[in-house]
């Protein structure tokens, strides 16, 4: 039943003229709304979205405990995120979460979706919010979307906060991002602090070759002796994988 609903909803969706309402196709056409709204969603669709939720989709949570507002922000779709907060005024709602801590507002920022970002925490969302991992800023520091950290840090966001092994900085410097790495420090990071194994944003941004910006980190004052839980530095991590430009950097040359 579920494959068929999802069939004519797809069918409906597809076939439907752009900018055509929904509304007149209410009841009688077999359609599960709640499925509607989910596609509508995927192809941020707000026509179809906002006639399934006044068919009465269902914005609560689902099996594995996500929700509509969540898919929508994760999506980017800042006005059927709209849509959906307007259809559940109480406050607390943009909070719920899936079981694991991911909220809307988690989903957003690991979307690098700073509008998004903004709208919900004006709404109340927590700006703190982590899973077991990650924090709202660790998942746009990780992704190197500094808007949307700034967005989250003009909001309160704890730029030291550590999740599961690793920080924001530490994620930024690793995944090679460069401005983004320089923006949490300018904002409070401590360039030295540690990872849960021990390893510093330089020694991560030594271990993946991140040039740029193990130079940054380096300016902004980076200690290039300290060891990891492995009794490694960054220069260590950086002869073993014969990054000659990052030994030179770490030699002062």
């Amino acid at each position: 039943m579920k494959q068929l609903d999802t069939i004519i909803a797809i069918a409906l969706i597809i076939l439907l003229p752009a900018g055509c309402s929904m509304g007149s196709r209410r009841g009688g056409d077999g359609v599960n709304v709640s499925v509607a709204l989910d596609l509508a969603i995927e192809r941020n669709d707000y026509e179809t979205a906002q006639w399934a939720i006044h068919e009465g989709a269902d914005l609560g949570g689902t099996g594995n405990g996500s929700t509509p507002l969540m898919r929508a922000a994760r999506a980017g779709s800042l006005k059927i995120v709209k849509l959906i907060v307007s259809e559940r005024p109480d406050r607390d709602s943009v909070n719920n979460d899936d079981g694991e801590g991911r909220t809307a507002l988690w989903w957003a920022a690991q979307g690098c979706h700073a509008d998004v970002v903004r709208f919900l925490v004006e709404r109340g969302a927590t700006v703190n919010v982590r899973d077991q991992n990650n924090t709202a800023l660790m998942n746009a520091a990780q992704a190197g979307c500094a808007d949307t950290a700034v967005a989250l840090l003009d909001r309160g966001a704890r730029v030291n906060d550590r999740a599961g092994f690793y920080t924001a900085l530490v994620l930024a410097a690793w995944y090679c991002h460069t401005d983004t790495a320089r923006l949490l420090i300018e904002r409070g990071a401590r360039v030295n602090q540690a990872d849960a194994e021990g390893a510093t944003p330089l020694i991560r941004a030594a271990i993946t070759g991140c040039e740029d910006t193990v130079r940054m980190l380096l300016a902004k004052g980076a200690r290039t002796g300290i060891r990891d839980n492995e009794g490694k530095t960054a220069l260590t991590h950086a002869r073993e994988r014969k990054e000659e430009n990052i030994i030179r950097l770490l030699r002062g040359r």
